[in-house]
């Protein structure tokens, strides 16, 4: 398995089915849709230009997941307060806690949504959206636990598992 990493599309002088032929993703057997903070029209032209390709799988990932769900934790929380405060008492503890596992299972639910929102908006079939932070990810390849894991180990199988079967088909 060989990972490549292409510069980002959408430069208003390239339309998106030239950088798709430009940069040669029609080459690959999966091309991976990094988002951070919301699906742009880019990343909606690449899985557009990856649909007449039934020989593309394209995996959509959303990273950045535990950045995003501690932004939304502390603001739910008292002015002031600092997730890293090592003198906080037990019951500001708690509720950071409490409030971070709500947190999180908005996260996915939000981020699922508006991932299939932009799809169905495109007319492009329903895909999962991976959820998936670096430290996370770091702990699943070594193979270690991580409390910040979401679809890190989906990721990877489901990856694997693409790449195990093409090569099975002769491909």
């Amino acid at each position: 398995m060989v990972w490549y990493d292409v510069p980002g599309s959408g430069t208003p002088k390239v339309s998106d089915w030239q950088y798709f032929n430009d940069m040669g993703l029609y080459i690959f057997d999966c091309i991976i849709v990094l988002t951070d903070n919301r699906v742009l029209d880019s990343d909606l032209a690449i899985l557009r230009a990856c649909k007449p390709f039934k020989n593309i799988e394209a995996f959509i990932v959303r990273s950045k997941s535990d950045q995003h769900i501690n932004n939304m934790v502390c603001e739910n929380m008292p002015q002031g307060f600092d997730p890293y405060d090592p003198d906080m008492d037990a019951e500001t503890r708690s509720l950071f806690f409490l409030k971070k596992l709500e947190e999180r299972q908005r996260f996915i639910d939000e981020t699922s949504q508006n991932v299939q929102m932009h799809l169905e908006r495109e007319k492009l079939l329903t895909k999962k959206v991976y959820i998936i932070c670096m430290d996370a990810m770091l702990a699943t390849v070594n193979k270690t636990r991580s409390s910040k894991a979401i679809d890190e180990a989906d990721l990877l199988g489901d990856i694997r598992g693409f790449v195990l079967e093409r090569l099975q088909s002769g491909c």
